[in-house]
């Protein structure tokens, strides 16, 4: 997968083109001219790592020589150990692969993960990522963005068709795009629409604008997203209507202010009943009002048993 990143420098204006590929090619992580990986280098350089893909490399001989022996019970707990510790690995290597948003502010990508218990392998070398904190390092403001595959499929099977583009994958790219973009203040270009409106990478970002824009679009995907927002942008109603209704519980990291609010919290129980939780005291302590948000987790219960219960056919 290949990557391009159209940006504007803050300084001169001009116009600044970077490009990146996922991953490693012709066998290297890093090459001159190119978005290098968020680690700066080689994950294998890194020491605390190459402790860890050294022992995984040890147990997958030892699962192989069990195998060949024919003791497959010892080799089946090899491979559950040997599984474990590359679970172990992915997180340590999480923990060093850092990124820099527009803020200045840097962190983990175990830290800005929106589910920061399990960071999908891969996660951090794609393209989009890659260029975005390329771009946040150089000072430079993100335009227009768009990934492409070129080449023939990989051994995994990876549905992907030659010279067509792609969006960001939902795993790995979105859940840490949103701290990435954090810091883009919107311009006259962007209020005047005169952003380059090609093929993104970026799902309902087709143009990076601003930090609200941003918002918008994780938490549309995901709504506990929200936890890792600005507080203005947790006290934004429209994005918390939003975050709502794509995942009630999202009313955790609302503010005060919208807990207190009668129709986020009906949207967020109606999703969700458990978000009742979240309400203000106010709210919860207001009895009319709770027996209308009780009415509609009931409801909500009823609809999620019937979705949950086998389908049974017509008499």
């Amino acid at each position: 997968m290949f990557g391009v990143l159209v940006c504007e420098d803050s300084k001169t204006g001009q116009s600044v083109t970077l490009k990146s590929f996922a991953g490693k090619i012709c066998g290297k992580w890093v090459i001159d001219g190119w978005a290098p990986p968020l680690c700066g280098g080689p994950p294998e350089e890194i020491p605390s790592f190459a402790v860890f893909v050294e022992a995984v490399s040890k147990l997958t001989k030892k699962m192989e020589a069990q195998q060949a022996e024919g003791i497959l019970k010892d080799a089946e707990r090899t491979r559950t150990e040997r599984s474990q510790m590359s679970r172990e690995a992915l997180v340590e290597l999480s923990s060093h692969v850092r990124a820099t948003n527009f803020r200045g502010e840097n962190a983990a990508l175990a830290e800005i993960h929106l589910r920061p218990n399990y960071v999908p392998v891969g996660t951090g070398d794609c393209c989009a990522t890659k260029l975005i904190a390329l771009a946040a390092a150089q000072g430079l403001r993100p335009k227009g963005i768009a990934e492409f595959f070129l080449g023939k499929r990989t051994r995994a099977g990876t549905r992907v068709e030659d010279s067509k583009f792609y969006d960001s994958c939902e795993a790995r790219c979105q859940p840490v795009l949103g701290f990435m973009l954090c810091g883009l203040e919107s311009s006259d270009a962007t209020k005047n629409g005169e952003l380059n409106r090609g093929a993104s990478s970026i799902p309902s970002l087709g143009v990076i604008q601003n930090e609200r824009e941003a918002g918008l679009a994780l938490v549309r995907v995901n709504g506990f997203a929200m936890q890792r927002l600005s507080e203005a942008l947790r006290d934004d109603p429209e994005l918390a209507r939003v975050a709502v209704s794509q995942c009630g519980y999202a009313l955790r990291w609302a503010s005060d202010r919208l807990r207190a609010d009668p129709e986020i919290v009906s949207l967020a129980v109606s999703q969700s009943a458990g978000a009742l939780r979240y309400a203000s005291r106010e709210l919860r302590n207001d009895p009319e009002v709770l027996v209308n948000f009780i009415k509609l987790g009931t409801t909500e219960r009823v609809a999620e048993k019937r979705r949950a219960s086998p389908k049974r056919m017509p008499p």
